[in-house]
């Protein structure tokens, strides 16, 4: 399923992944229909994209809004996960290619020059 490792990081839960909670999770959001008898993964794969929605909207507001915390603080904010940024802020045309990168912040200044 796209993006389930995403949702499963925004969830906040620890809930081991199977294929009920999957499948519920793919007929509520291709078709809108809720399970009468929810499984545990499902309710945290709902949680995690309600989590991640709200994170990327925010961010977009503050991009916007002249509130934004640029490129380089959301570089530091998420190290070690940086592989996130990109699905954050799919709303902007110009990600920069070194926000993903999981390097010191020297050699991201030294080669980037950012």
């Amino acid at each position: 399923m796209k993006h389930e490792k995403l949702f499963q990081r925004f969830s906040h839960m620890d809930i081991a992944p199977n294929v009920i909670g999957r499948e519920q999770f793919i007929l509520y959001q291709s078709q809108g229909i809720k399970p009468d008898n929810p499984d545990p993964y499902y309710e945290m794969l709902n949680r995690g994209k309600l989590n991640f929605d709200f994170l990327c909207n925010e961010y977009r507001k503050m991009y916007w809004s002249g509130e934004w915390c640029g490129w380089l603080q959301l570089w530091k904010d998420w190290q070690g996960e940086r592989w996130i940024i990109p699905y954050l802020c799919k709303w902007h045309r110009n990600i920069p290619k070194w926000i993903t990168l999981e390097i010191t912040r020297k050699q991201l200044l030294e080669e980037y020059k950012v």
